[in-house]
């Protein structure tokens, strides 16, 4: 019998957030591994042939990185990481990381990275937002993207800034704390569409999220083969007292939002059918 020594846990890998391309050929997924130097964990993106002729090739070393999503052509691969801003997205002295300082933050948040595979090189990033995204997919013809992303008012993003600098917590709502979150607020989660060229992200008013698991489960966007996105929210009279969150889908522009489930059940993970070209069905998880 071999006895587990302490330190046998560096040299644990976990597996997870795997995603197979779209022609099957190749799979994208997060390896969990232990750095015995700053004794924590590390996520990084590999990708590996589902045939096994090579092994895995990991495709990022810097920071940790989760939720890897391919674009409809198999040539892009996108992934949520905590990275210092990309050099093409700032003009001069790196402003934003002045303001993460002043404000008592914790450094870069979750953005949407993307990797050009057939080109080659470093992934670009995609999106730039202040609190940071959640989640993300890629558009039918792998132009734009749609992602979920904190949406703070003025007055709210100064209560944030207090609050990261060991200011007061006003506690207003009923769900007012979870674990592996911490306090929670009532900043809307709101989707955006983003050009990759240009990055330019317009937001989708009537797709947002502010209830009492808003925190927790996010607007978990999916945009189907037919242009349609579908999401989770929940549009109930009191949101704070319910954990039923419904399927819902909405046009690329904001337009046409539609429920899709029955308001009974917690839906989670929305995703579409192969066939789902000229329909509006998705389908989902429901607990």
């Amino acid at each position: 019998m071999t006895t587990l020594e302490p330190d046998d846990i560096y040299e644990y890998t976990g597996v997870l957030d795997a995603a197979l391309s779209p022609s099957g050929d190749r799979a994208a997924f997060v390896a969990t591994e232990f750095d015995p130097d700053e004794d924590r964990r590390r996520n990084s993106v590999f990708v590996v042939p589902t045939d096994g002729s090579r092994d895995p090739y990991r495709l990022t070393r810097a920071s940790d990185a989760s939720s890897p999503v391919w674009g409809p052509d198999g040539e892009k691969l996108g992934f949520l990481a905590a990275r210092e801003t990309d050099l093409a997205m700032t003009v001069g002295p790196n402003e934003e990381d002045d303001e993460e300082e002043e404000n008592g933050d914790d450094g870069p948040k979750p953005q949407v990275w993307v990797f050009d595979l057939a080109r080659g090189g470093d992934a670009r990033q995609a999106t730039d937002r202040d609190e940071g995204v959640r989640a993300f997919d890629f558009g039918p013809e792998g132009e734009r993207i749609v992602f979920d992303a904190r949406d703070p008012s003025d007055e709210q993003a100064e209560k944030l800034a207090e609050r990261r600098d060991d200011g007061p917590i006003e506690i207003e709502r009923l769900n007012h704390k979870a674990n592996g979150v911490g306090w929670l607020d009532d900043v809307p989660s709101h989707l955006f569409v983003a050009d990759l060229d240009t990055r330019e992200a317009t937001r989708l008013d009537d797709a947002y999220e502010s209830g009492g698991m808003a925190a927790l489960s996010g607007l978990q966007p999916a945009w189907g083969p037919d242009g349609r996105i579908a999401f989770v929210a929940n549009y109930g009279d009191d949101p704070e007292d319910s954990a039923a969150y419904d399927v819902y889908t909405i046009d690329p522009d904001g337009s046409n939002r539609e429920r899709v489930t029955d308001g009974e059940h917690f839906c989670s993970g929305p995703a579409w059918s192969p066939r789902a070209t000229g329909s509006r069905s998705s389908r989902g998880t429901r607990r």
